[in-house]
């Protein structure tokens, strides 16, 4: 469990929350492009995480049972393609990754079986390429990871704990003066909010169906705010965390156990979060990952185990989540799950441009990929 794409738990300075007046509506595609691009890319083995570049031109998927990531290009289309060099070595079960940097500088990983975080230089042409220093030490199952331009920040599910570090000159970690922070139990996906003078973390602990949220100070440590947790839904477990881009909503999926809701956050001065009125907003079962788009208007679920689709949502006044017509797209080949697995997908994203969504299914060793229409709807590319 949370397993987070950076870009859902990715820092998005500007924009303005709930539906915004003036944002074009993305290009819908070319009758060319839906012929030329196949509504699925092959990844290596039960792939995970999906980030991208803050410009839009690369996407990595990390591969658990590969000790991979998988890098790609987006053609003219939006497909993704993958790049010369197709995959790099990662150390033990990636899950998390991150990008960091205006044009892609660096990129880390968590090593979630070698409790270690993989550090990469993202090159010109957007291939990774470890860095002299390969790893850096972790808590015990490293598995979500945030970054701002200056530090990065790790989950232990198995130390409940956040290892927080200092980015050097050269793109390698450093820790702390405090190394670490305290969470719940089983903490899983963080998320930032950095907006004017406020900065802040949020970690969901899916064991005490909790999230811990900390401010974050000018020497980049997370301090606990007051109170330090807020509650999250008493049935299923907290996995995946979403702020919006304005930085006034956060979105808490709540997983297994068939749950079939996603806590919704005000965030008041300070960073403290108040539930919103309704508290949570319905989906289809197991909601695991969630992504909002760059201009604060849709936000897009996966759903795993059991279920082959992805819901979408509009964000409302004060940022309530609605369902779209259709609810749902599917996701996957649809192919039967092996002994022991469930269903797609598993991690979802959006590209910078509001134009494309990607989700990752671990089942099918595949990534689908989406056109958003006009009213943020999606169709498979």
């Amino acid at each position: 469990m949370g397993l987070k794409n950076l870009s859902i738990s990715t820092i998005l300075l500007a924009g303005l929350g709930g539906l915004s007046a003036g944002c074009p509506p993305p290009p819908g595609p070319s009758t060319a492009c839906q012929i030329a691009t196949p509504s699925t890319v092959a990844t290596g083995t039960r792939p995970q995480s999906i980030a991208m570049d803050t410009s839009g031109t690369h996407a990595y998927v990390t591969n658990f049972a590969s000790g991979t990531v998988s890098q790609y290009d987006l053609d003219n289309c939006g497909g993704l393609v993958p790049m010369g060099t197709p995959t790099v070595a990662t150390g033990s079960q990636p899950s998390g990754i991150v990008v960091v940097g205006s044009t892609g500088k660096f990129a880390y990983v968590t090593d979630f079986g070698a409790n270690t975080v993989s550090q990469y230089y993202v090159g010109s042409n957007g291939e990774l390429t470890p860095m002299p220093v390969p790893t850096v030490a972790t808590g015990s199952h490293p598995i979500a990871i945030a970054a701002t331009q200056r530090t990065v920040y790790v989950t232990n599910t198995g130390s409940n704990t956040v290892s927080q570090y200092l980015i050097g000159a050269s793109g390698g970690l450093v820790p702390m003066s405090t190394p670490t922070v305290a969470t719940g139990t089983y903490p899983g996906s963080i998320a930032l909010s950095i907006s004017g003078t406020s900065k802040n973390a949020y970690v969901t602990n899916s064991y005490t169906h909790t999230l811990s949220q900390y401010s974050i100070d000018s020497s980049g440590e997370l301090v606990p705010l007051t109170p330090a947790t807020v509650a999250t839904a008493s049935t299923g477990y907290p996995t995946d965390i979403e702020v919006d881009p304005a930085g006034q909503s956060v979105y808490v999926t709540n997983n297994w156990a068939g749950s079939s809701t996603v806590n919704q956050y005000t965030i008041g001065v300070g960073g403290a979060l108040t539930p919103m009125s309704p508290a949570t907003a319905p989906t289809i079962a197991n909601p695991h990952s969630i992504a909002v788009d760059p201009t604060g208007q849709y936000a897009y679920l996966a759903h795993y185990p059991g279920v082959h689709a992805v819901s979408q949502f509009l964000l409302g006044v004060g940022g309530a989540l609605s369902a779209l017509s259709p609810a749902t797209v599917a996701s996957g080949t649809g192919a039967t799950p092996p002994p022991g697995w469930i269903a797609n997908p598993h991690s979802i994203v959006v590209d910078p441009s509001g134009a494309y969504v990607y989700a990752t299914n671990p089942v099918d060793n595949t990534i689908s990929q989406y056109d958003v229409g006009p009213g943020g709807e999606l169709s498979p590319m």
